[in-house]
């Protein structure tokens, strides 16, 4: 079956730690998308759900430091007794095909949540030109109707 080294324990501890972190990574993201398909984005749930996915961003760097602190450690008895650690090492690689997938997953959906994201201020940044073009029509119109009023009246006056 292969001997087991605690040090290559450590390394498969660390990659399953990522996994969960990257499966609630995946959840964030769904939730972004769930925020974001809304009619009325709510900023405080969006920022809300981005400053928890940076939280969890902070928490794979450091189990990124941990493994490749770990790995160091192991690397030249990993490398040099491959059939000693076949099943620890297959278990890695499992891993780490799992980890890259999600990895994956996650780039395609924040790809998507940027896009939904550009869109909504694209759609709002237009929303707001249109509404200051209509105001600056509304106020012209309300001005001119006004200005002839007030002519027209002193007109009027004028000829009685």
């Amino acid at each position: 079956m292969g001997e087991t080294n605690p040090y290559i324990q450590l390394l498969i501890d660390g990659l399953q730690k990522k996994k969960q972190v990257l499966d609630q990574i995946i959840l964030k993201n769904q939730q972004q998308i769930e925020i974001l398909s809304q009619d009325t984005v709510e900023f405080d749930a969006f920022d809300q759900n981005v400053s928890a996915k940076g939280d969890l961003i902070k928490t794979l760097e450091t189990l990124d430091e941990g493994f490749e602190s770990v790995y160091e450690r192991v690397k030249v008895e990993l490398t040099g007794n491959k059939e000693k650690y076949r099943v620890q090492i297959k278990i890695l690689q499992q891993l780490i095909q799992e980890i890259t997938d999600k990895s994956v997953s996650i780039q395609t959906m924040e790809a998507r949540n940027k896009k939904k994201i550009e869109d909504y201020f694209s759609y709002t940044r237009a929303s707001i030109h249109q509404a200051k073009q209509v105001n600056k029509v509304a106020n012209s119109y309300y001005n001119t109707m006004t200005g002839k009023s007030i002519q027209g009246a002193s007109t009027w006056e004028q000829k009685k």
